[in-house]
């Protein structure tokens, strides 16, 4: 899981605006100029976020690891050698 978050912060930021697609004169190529601003901010804020998030679960991960092989070897010590019959 956390590497695929890893690959979509990557994707995240290959997000531009396209350039030169409307005429200046034209009052809404201003906004549109502006969303596609905050939109490449949010990609990036975003991408920030999920990157943290992704480190997360990779620590997560290989903590429960840890753990698992440390309860089994702890059980394994506990029960002994199995016998067979």
């Amino acid at each position: 899981m956390a590497s695929r978050w890893e690959a979509l912060v990557g994707e995240l930021g290959r997000t531009t605006a396209p350039a030169g697609l409307a005429v200046s004169s034209q009052a809404s190529a201003v906004a549109v100029r502006a969303a596609h601003a905050d939109i490449t901010d949010f990609a990036a804020e975003l991408a920030t976020r999920v990157g943290a998030r992704a480190t997360h679960v990779a620590h997560a991960d290989a903590r429960y690891v840890s753990n698992e092989a440390d309860s089994a070897e702890e059980l394994g010590a506990a029960v002994g050698p199995a016998t067979s019959l």
